[in-house]
């Protein structure tokens, strides 16, 4: 009965549907994360955003296939997880998040990525497996302190030479 009242509330833009599907969470955790996953959303509750010192946010397994501008206010991020969503591009909003270490985008609709992940030059992990892809972007090949790259489950058909000098 849980999940079903999270994927019904979840279609209602209410504060209070919100409030439901988000615990009471007003302010910034002390351990400065937020684990939103498996909670049936459609849209990220931009309040969030306004937890400038956020390190760890969590979105996985959700309806997402965008995200907010205000994003960017997270400036502090060092994991952002939005695997098993319905993104079909990757939102550039993301490539703004500068501290990014670790970012999951698997089980997605991703066909390709921007050019602007590129920005990302503290990117250590990148999952992307379980998406569209036909062959792996170069982009991914400048970023520079890379160490573990996810990309199985794909239509690849190619690799970029440049992936050797990672």
């Amino acid at each position: 009965m849980g999940n079903s009242l999270k994927a019904i509330v979840a279609f209602v833009p209410s504060n209070k549907c919100q409030k439901y599907l988000l615990e009471d969470l007003e302010e910034m955790p002390v351990d400065k994360m937020v684990d939103l996953s498996g909670r049936q959303m459609r849209r990220l509750p931009v309040h969030i955003c306004s937890f400038r010192e956020l390190v760890k946010l969590y979105l996985s397994d959700n309806n997402l296939n965008h995200l907010p501008p205000e994003l960017e206010q997270l400036q502090n991020l060092q994991i952002l997880a939005l695997d098993f969503n319905n993104f079909k591009a990757l939102p550039l909003v993301v490539c703004t998040l500068k501290q990014l270490c670790i970012l999951y985008l698997g089980n997605n609709k991703l066909c390709s990525l921007p050019l602007e992940l590129r920005l990302l030059q503290n990117l250590k992990t990148l999952w992307i497996e379980s998406n569209c892809l036909q062959y792996l972007p170069e982009v991914v090949c400048e970023l520079s302190l890379l160490k573990t790259l996810h990309a199985g489950s794909n239509a690849l058909r190619t690799l970029p030479p440049q992936l050797q000098c990672l």
